[in-house]
């Protein structure tokens, strides 16, 4: 092989390895992006049924305090969220 084929074979083993790596970095960004929209919607789904079964009169009457664990509406309350897991 010549000098001036040599040339010509490593620019495009270089182009080739760029396109490579591009096309591979494209990839993985693409997957992480459905990835993080799959789990964003999971979680929206849940919070949505939480949001459901969740009484706000319940929550409401709590003070947020340590006199509260004995409320039935806490008692209730931690109960649903159990149940939404």
């Amino acid at each position: 092989m010549s000098s001036n084929s040599n040339e010509v074979f490593s620019r495009w083993t270089a182009i080739l390895l760029i396109a490579i790596l591009a096309s591979g970095a494209l990839s993985t960004w693409w997957m992480v992006r459905q990835a993080d929209r799959e789990i964003r919607d999971r979680l929206l789904g849940q919070a949505r049924l939480v949001v459901q079964t969740v009484n706000i009169g319940r929550i409401k009457a709590l003070s947020g305090t340590e006199a509260d664990l004995g409320k039935p509406e806490y008692l209730r309350l931690k109960e649903q969220l159990a149940l939404a897991k």
